[in-house]
Protein backbone atom coordinates (compact mmCIF):
# COMPACT_ATOMS: atom_id res chain seq x y z
CA UNK A 1 0.00 0.00 0.00
CA UNK A 2 1.51 3.58 -0.82
CA UNK A 3 1.77 6.30 1.36
CA UNK A 4 -1.02 7.93 -0.35
CA UNK A 5 -3.55 5.27 0.23
CA UNK A 6 -2.22 4.59 3.79
CA UNK A 7 -2.90 8.62 4.43
CA UNK A 8 -6.39 8.30 2.36
CA UNK A 9 -7.81 5.14 4.54
CA UNK A 10 -6.55 7.17 7.41
CA UNK A 11 -9.17 10.20 6.55
CA UNK A 12 -11.79 8.25 5.55
CA UNK A 13 -12.42 7.83 9.20
CA UNK A 14 -13.46 11.79 10.15
CA UNK A 15 -16.52 13.89 8.81
CA UNK A 16 -15.16 16.57 6.09
CA UNK A 17 -17.80 18.87 8.14
CA UNK A 18 -15.98 19.13 11.16
CA UNK A 19 -13.05 20.63 12.27
CA UNK A 20 -10.44 18.20 14.93
CA UNK A 21 -7.60 18.33 16.90
CA UNK A 22 -4.64 16.35 15.59
CA UNK A 23 -3.77 16.36 19.56
CA UNK A 24 -6.85 15.04 21.06
CA UNK A 25 -9.30 13.34 17.80
CA UNK A 26 -7.11 10.53 16.48
CA UNK A 27 -8.89 7.31 15.85
CA UNK A 28 -7.37 4.75 17.83
CA UNK A 29 -3.60 3.36 17.08
CA UNK A 30 -2.57 6.31 15.50
CA UNK A 31 0.12 8.58 16.83
CA UNK A 32 0.40 12.22 16.43
CA UNK A 33 3.71 11.76 14.40
CA UNK A 34 1.54 9.43 11.78
CA UNK A 35 -1.24 11.93 11.75
CA UNK A 36 0.52 14.49 11.20
CA UNK A 37 2.88 12.69 8.08
CA UNK A 38 -0.48 11.90 6.60
CA UNK A 39 -2.25 15.17 6.80
CA UNK A 40 0.55 17.12 5.21
CA UNK A 41 0.72 14.42 2.62
CA UNK A 42 -2.84 15.08 1.86
CA UNK A 43 -2.79 18.92 2.32
CA UNK A 44 -0.18 18.92 -0.36
CA UNK A 45 -3.05 17.81 -2.51
CA UNK A 46 -5.77 19.95 -1.20
CA UNK A 47 -7.27 16.99 0.03
CA UNK A 48 -6.89 18.38 3.98
CA UNK A 49 -6.63 21.34 5.40
CA UNK A 50 -4.03 21.38 8.12
CA UNK A 51 -3.56 24.94 10.59
CA UNK A 52 -2.06 25.03 14.22
CA UNK A 53 -2.64 21.16 15.09
CA UNK A 54 -5.92 21.42 13.79
CA UNK A 55 -7.37 19.92 10.52
CA UNK A 56 -10.51 19.25 8.41
CA UNK A 57 -11.16 16.54 5.69
CA UNK A 58 -12.42 17.39 2.01
CA UNK A 59 -15.37 15.69 1.18
CA UNK A 60 -13.28 14.22 -1.90
CA UNK A 61 -11.88 11.41 0.63
CA UNK A 62 -15.12 10.19 1.33
CA UNK A 63 -15.20 8.72 -2.24
CA UNK A 64 -13.45 5.20 -3.23
CA UNK A 65 -10.12 4.96 -3.09
CA UNK A 66 -10.35 3.56 -7.47
CA UNK A 67 -12.24 6.89 -8.01
CA UNK A 68 -9.99 8.78 -5.39
CA UNK A 69 -6.90 7.46 -7.87
CA UNK A 70 -9.23 8.63 -11.15
CA UNK A 71 -9.39 12.14 -9.45
CA UNK A 72 -5.79 12.83 -8.78
CA UNK A 73 -5.40 15.05 -12.08
CA UNK A 74 -8.40 17.14 -11.60
CA UNK A 75 -7.06 17.33 -7.90
CA UNK A 76 -3.69 18.60 -8.58
CA UNK A 77 -4.63 21.02 -11.59
CA UNK A 78 -7.04 22.45 -9.04
CA UNK A 79 -4.18 22.62 -6.56
CA UNK A 80 -2.04 24.93 -8.95
CA UNK A 81 -4.95 26.64 -10.21
CA UNK A 82 -4.55 30.91 -9.87
CA UNK A 83 -7.39 33.40 -9.50
CA UNK A 84 -7.85 36.68 -11.41
CA UNK A 85 -9.92 39.45 -11.33
CA UNK A 86 -10.22 43.03 -12.84
CA UNK A 87 -13.19 44.69 -12.82
CA UNK A 88 -14.60 41.34 -10.94
CA UNK A 89 -17.81 40.92 -12.90
CA UNK A 90 -19.00 39.66 -15.93
CA UNK A 91 -16.55 42.01 -18.38
CA UNK A 92 -13.57 39.81 -16.80
CA UNK A 93 -15.32 36.52 -18.20
CA UNK A 94 -16.14 38.10 -21.31
CA UNK A 95 -12.35 39.56 -21.78
CA UNK A 96 -10.85 36.58 -21.30
CA UNK A 97 -13.22 34.01 -23.57
CA UNK A 98 -12.96 36.29 -26.31
CA UNK A 99 -8.94 37.15 -25.61
CA UNK A 100 -7.26 34.76 -24.07
CA UNK A 101 -6.08 31.62 -25.91
CA UNK A 102 -7.16 28.51 -23.74
CA UNK A 103 -7.48 25.02 -24.19
CA UNK A 104 -11.03 24.43 -23.23
CA UNK A 105 -13.55 25.27 -20.40
CA UNK A 106 -14.62 23.00 -17.32
CA UNK A 107 -16.05 23.33 -14.06
CA UNK A 108 -19.12 26.31 -14.07
CA UNK A 109 -19.20 27.32 -17.52
CA UNK A 110 -19.06 23.73 -18.86
CA UNK A 111 -21.44 22.28 -16.54
CA UNK A 112 -23.84 24.59 -17.49
CA UNK A 113 -23.83 24.65 -21.16
CA UNK A 114 -24.14 20.85 -20.72
CA UNK A 115 -26.61 20.54 -18.46
CA UNK A 116 -28.34 23.53 -17.71
CA UNK A 117 -28.71 23.19 -13.86
CA UNK A 118 -26.97 25.96 -12.03
CA UNK A 119 -26.20 28.92 -13.32
CA UNK A 120 -22.40 29.57 -13.48
CA UNK A 121 -20.04 31.83 -11.36
CA UNK A 122 -16.69 31.72 -12.05
CA UNK A 123 -15.05 30.73 -15.32
CA UNK A 124 -12.35 27.86 -14.61
CA UNK A 125 -9.83 27.39 -18.14
CA UNK A 126 -7.59 25.05 -18.85
CA UNK A 127 -4.29 26.61 -20.72
CA UNK A 128 -0.94 25.60 -21.88
CA UNK A 129 1.27 27.95 -20.14
CA UNK A 130 0.39 29.17 -16.72
CA UNK A 131 3.23 31.33 -16.77
CA UNK A 132 2.22 32.93 -20.24
CA UNK A 133 -1.58 33.23 -19.67
CA UNK A 134 -0.66 34.67 -16.22
CA UNK A 135 1.65 37.39 -17.73
CA UNK A 136 -1.20 37.99 -20.53
CA UNK A 137 -3.28 38.89 -17.64
CA UNK A 138 -1.45 40.84 -15.19
CA UNK A 139 -0.56 42.99 -18.59
CA UNK A 140 -4.57 43.64 -18.95
CA UNK A 141 -4.94 44.62 -15.58
CA UNK A 142 -5.59 41.66 -13.84
CA UNK A 143 -4.59 40.91 -10.85
CA UNK A 144 -4.18 37.61 -8.89
CA UNK A 145 -6.07 36.44 -5.15
CA UNK A 146 -8.65 35.27 -4.02
CA UNK A 147 -11.98 36.95 -5.01
CA UNK A 148 -11.98 36.84 -9.38
CA UNK A 149 -14.06 34.98 -11.28
CA UNK A 150 -11.58 33.93 -13.73
CA UNK A 151 -9.45 30.74 -12.47
CA UNK A 152 -6.43 29.26 -15.01
CA UNK A 153 -5.60 25.67 -15.08
CA UNK A 154 -2.46 23.83 -15.48
CA UNK A 155 -3.02 20.88 -18.19
CA UNK A 156 -2.37 17.10 -15.78
CA UNK A 157 -3.78 14.24 -16.97
CA UNK A 158 -6.55 13.57 -20.64
CA UNK A 159 -8.95 16.68 -21.50
CA UNK A 160 -9.95 15.60 -24.43
CA UNK A 161 -13.09 14.53 -23.09
CA UNK A 162 -14.64 17.39 -22.37
CA UNK A 163 -17.79 15.83 -20.19
CA UNK A 164 -15.44 13.25 -18.51
CA UNK A 165 -13.10 15.24 -17.47
CA UNK A 166 -15.64 18.10 -16.51
CA UNK A 167 -17.69 15.58 -14.40
CA UNK A 168 -14.08 14.45 -12.47
CA UNK A 169 -12.96 18.05 -11.78
CA UNK A 170 -16.95 18.54 -10.75
CA UNK A 171 -15.86 16.08 -7.83
CA UNK A 172 -12.20 17.29 -7.32
CA UNK A 173 -13.95 20.98 -6.32
CA UNK A 174 -16.64 19.50 -4.39
CA UNK A 175 -19.34 21.86 -2.58
CA UNK A 176 -21.75 22.88 -5.17
CA UNK A 177 -19.78 21.30 -7.65
CA UNK A 178 -20.84 18.10 -6.54
CA UNK A 179 -24.55 19.06 -7.89
CA UNK A 180 -22.98 19.39 -11.63
CA UNK A 181 -21.23 16.31 -11.17
CA UNK A 182 -24.48 14.37 -10.58
CA UNK A 183 -26.81 16.12 -13.17
CA UNK A 184 -23.81 15.60 -15.57
CA UNK A 185 -23.92 11.94 -14.46
CA UNK A 186 -28.05 12.14 -14.90
CA UNK A 187 -27.61 13.49 -18.09
CA UNK A 188 -24.17 11.69 -19.96
CA UNK A 189 -23.68 8.29 -17.87
CA UNK A 190 -22.23 6.81 -21.64
CA UNK A 191 -19.87 9.39 -21.89
CA UNK A 192 -18.70 9.54 -18.10
CA UNK A 193 -15.86 6.01 -17.40
CA UNK A 194 -16.04 6.22 -13.63
CA UNK A 195 -18.83 7.04 -11.48
CA UNK A 196 -18.48 8.57 -8.22
CA UNK A 197 -20.26 8.13 -5.24
CA UNK A 198 -23.07 10.78 -3.92
CA UNK A 199 -25.37 11.00 -0.92
CA UNK A 200 -29.22 9.92 -1.70
CA UNK A 201 -30.20 13.87 -0.55
CA UNK A 202 -28.24 14.90 -3.34
CA UNK A 203 -29.25 13.12 -5.86
CA UNK A 204 -32.91 13.49 -5.46
CA UNK A 205 -32.22 17.20 -5.08
CA UNK A 206 -30.57 17.58 -8.77
CA UNK A 207 -33.60 15.02 -9.92
CA UNK A 208 -36.08 17.12 -8.55
CA UNK A 209 -34.42 20.41 -10.42
CA UNK A 210 -33.42 18.82 -13.53
CA UNK A 211 -36.94 17.49 -13.92
CA UNK A 212 -38.20 20.79 -12.94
Amino acid sequence: MSELETAIMFAQNYDNTKLYSIKSDLIQGSSERTAYRNLKQLSYLGLARLHRRQFRISSVIHQPLGIIKKLLPSIKSLKSARRFGKYYNQSDISFVQNKIDYESVTLDYKAWQLTRFQNPSTLYIYVKDMTKTTNILKDNGFHSGVKGNVVILPIIGDISEEVDRTYMDSIAKGDRNIFDAIALEIRYKDRIKTKGIFSLQDILHVQENLNA
